[in-house]
């Protein structure tokens, strides 16, 4: 829906960036794939890992959320902000850039923490500058309480990115400091930034989004996040107590699901009549990824549930990719598709949609098999293969998606 006076294509040259910067990380993602299955000895998994999911947060999810919450202030009438937010937008694309092409080759070293760094800062400026433009009057209430707790979690999550970098710079042997920096940073990226900035990007369109039942749902999610982390720390011996909050900060975050859900419900079959078939599946995915994470958070404050999943890397990399690929990426995905990205490749869009939602599903089964097959203390073969060719699906996804796309203007149904 394009609102006269702003500036179409401002922002929207960030949409087709990010997307090609997803198909980087598809196929980075797929050579770290291909490295379990044959030797490639000059690849340093560890190094190529932490462009990999750095390139991932900045260049794709960050990205996108960043240019569409500047986008739609302008679209507001604060015109005024759009060369500045537009700058910085590139600035951030420069620093994303310089941590995909330095983690392979030095690791954490100091150029890589330097543009690590640097982003951090952009995010910073861009929290500072967004957050006067946040109001009731510009997002509506419910979605301007998404919108600043994404901004409030984007600083806070810098914190475990700091802590990490200082401990990886340090060679510090404590592997009880490094997991926790880093589950802190990965808590409030995944589940403070990315998800109440998509949910923002949702709430302000909908019919209905002023509604009593939506805005406690989402006030409950929110202020449940802080102390949701410790959910990220019951792999360490921790007392009876902080179970107790865990198992407390899960079931309120449960409540506000419902509550969400049942102001979501009221504009539901609206909202849905103005989307296209492609868009409603992707979110319905979308929506499905996440309820199944709210309810593995939940499981998780069972000690015995939550010792197995932490004690097993596939378990982890499987609920993070969950969150990443299930509940974030597709709502992306389905929020380009409503900017027009494929207007003119419908055919082909969709079946590179194809592709990466049976890559993502493939990757998660396998991840969940080789899981359920280490507590039994049973191999199952060709595990890695399978890995891999789910990572070549989803990147022949994504590099259909991205040849058939076209530059999106301002507006659309989102």
């Amino acid at each position: 829906m394009q609102i006269t006076g702003s500036h179409p294509r401002s922002f929207s040259i960030f949409y087709r960036i990010a997307l090609f910067n997803l198909l980087l990380v598809a196929f980075i993602g797929s050579l770290l794939r291909f490295k379990m299955v044959a030797s490639l000895p000059w690849v340093n998994h560890k190094y190529f890992l932490h462009g990999h999911y750095h390139f991932a947060f900045s260049g794709w999810i960050s990205l996108v959320l960043m240019a569409a919450i500047a986008e739609r202030i302008v679209q507001a009438g604060h015109y005024k902000v759009t060369g500045f937010l537009r700058n910085l937008l590139w600035v951030h694309l420069i620093c994303a850039y310089g941590m995909l092409l330095s983690f392979p080759v030095w690791g954490y070293a100091a150029i890589p923490i330097t543009f690590s760094t640097a982003s951090i800062l952009v995010s910073y400026v861009f929290a500072l500058k967004v957050w006067p433009h946040c109001s009731s009057s510009n997002w509506g209430a419910t979605a301007s309480l998404s919108i600043r707790a994404a901004l409030s979690f984007l600083v806070l999550s810098s914190f475990g990115a700091f802590g990490l970098a200082a401990l990886m710079a340090s060679h510090a042997a404590s592997q009880n400091l490094y997991f926790s920096a880093l589950y802190f940073f990965l808590h409030f990226q995944y589940n403070g930034w990315f998800f109440f900035g998509i949910a923002a990007l949702m709430i302000s369109h909908m019919p209905d989004a002023q509604n009593i039942a939506l805005h406690k749902g989402v006030k409950w999610l929110a202020l449940t996040c802080l102390p949701a982390v410790v959910l990220s720390g019951l792999w360490m011996k921790v007392p009876v107590w902080v179970y107790a909050i865990a198992a407390i900060t899960a079931l309120a975050q449960l409540y506000g699901t419902v509550m969400a859900a049942k102001g979501i419900k009221s504009s539901w079959k609206i909202m849905f009549a103005r989307l296209t078939v492609t868009e409603r599946l992707l979110l319905k995915l979308s929506a499905f990824a996440f309820l199944t994470r709210i309810l593995l958070q939940t499981l998780s404050t069972i000690p015995a549930l939550s010792k197995f999943a932490f004690a097993y890397r596939p378990v982890v990399i499987g609920y993070l990719h969950l969150i990443l690929l299930g509940c974030i990426s597709l709502f992306l995905l389905a929020f380009l598709y409503g900017k027009g990205l494929w207007q003119t490749h419908k055919k082909i869009a969709g079946t590179g949609l194809i592709l990466f939602v049976l890559g993502f599903l493939g990757t998660e089964g396998t991840l969940m098999l080789q899981g359920l097959g280490y507590i039994g203390w049973v191999s199952i073969p060709y595990m890695n293969e399978v890995l891999f060719g789910s990572a070549l699906c989803m990147f022949s996804g994504i590099l259909l998606l991205f040849a058939s796309s076209r530059q999106p203007v301002a507006g659309g149904l989102y």
